[in-house]
């Protein structure tokens, strides 16, 4: 069953060549395009890469940025901003080329790679079209809030915004209220009070189960040791019971500081959510 659904891929790619290489280019970057909209993503990159071969018209430009789409379906938003930024160099158009440009900041923001894409929207000037401004305001403040400079977050979102946007801008400005009013949980206190008393970090940051959990065990493992040393030796505690409470006690107050530290992404995170449903809702 295997080799057959092999075969019949292989045939179907065949097929989809001859069609290909049957046509003129503009044929193909048709073709590119219907298959793209019907969602075969091979078939349509397979077509945009032939005319980017042969081709060295506007059909060029807009496979690139048909390739950098297909990459972002298929969840590779780093190869996808390498076509956005070959769309750029090749665009004449101004407003285009930051077009292409902010796709490609917006592919680095999904990728993690936050300091280049910041780099390349402090590069572009406010001389472009008013829809292309506000979405690198836009983009600006999620970087921005990615690097957790919210200041600077903050301003680029009211950015995005109209002047008459009133409401939506105050909406903002409360919303980085409620940011700057999130004190805790600290991973550092976390971390300290799990030292001090194995559980007390979690049950701080608002784990109870493992905070219960982590007494217990310690908790455990010390009266092990203390019986151990008492009916033994103190050379035995130390070589059966010990190793395992160290391991338990230093993975505690490490945890701690963990769990400490997503509760208090995750109360950040819900503002960020917050915010961009504000953009959103325009």
């Amino acid at each position: 069953m295997r080799k057959l659904k092999t075969l019949f891929t292989l045939l179907l790619s065949l097929l989809f060549s001859l069609a290909i290489f049957g046509q003129d280019l503009s044929e193909t970057f048709k073709f590119g395009k219907e298959q793209f909209l019907y969602g075969n993503s091979n078939s349509a990159a397979l077509a945009f890469e032939r005319v980017l071969f042969f081709s060295e018209d506007s059909f060029q430009i807009e496979s690139l940025n048909y390739l950098g789409e297909i990459e972002l379906r298929n969840a590779q938003p780093l190869k996808a901003a390498n076509y956005f930024q070959r769309a750029y160099n090749l665009e004449q158009d101004r407003n285009q080329q930051v077009a292409y440009l902010l796709k490609k900041c917006s592919s680095l923001l999904e990728a993690g790679d936050i300091d280049l894409a910041l780099i390349d929207l402090l590069s572009i000037e406010d001389d472009i079209l008013d829809s292309l401004r506000k979405t690198k305001y836009l983009l600006q403040g999620i970087a921005h809030f990615s690097r957790m400079s919210f200041p600077e977050s903050h301003q680029s979102f009211l950015l995005a915004f109209d002047e008459n946007e009133t409401i939506k801008k105050n909406k903002i400005d409360s919303l980085f209220v409620v940011l700057e009013s999130i004190k805790g949980p600290k991973p550092k206190k976390a971390r300290i009070l799990s030292t001090f008393l194995p559980g007390l970090g979690q049950l701080y940051a608002g784990d109870i189960k493992n905070g219960i959990n982590s007494f217990v065990l310690t908790g455990v493992l010390f009266a092990l040791g203390i019986n151990t040393a008492i009916n033994l030796t103190l050379l035995d505690a130390l070589m059966t019971v010990a190793p395992w409470f160290q391991r338990y006690y230093m993975g505690g107050y490490n945890r701690a500081e963990n769990i400490a530290a997503e509760k208090f992404k995750e109360k950040q995170n819900r503002v960020f959510l917050s915010i961009l449903s504000v953009y959103d809702s325009r």
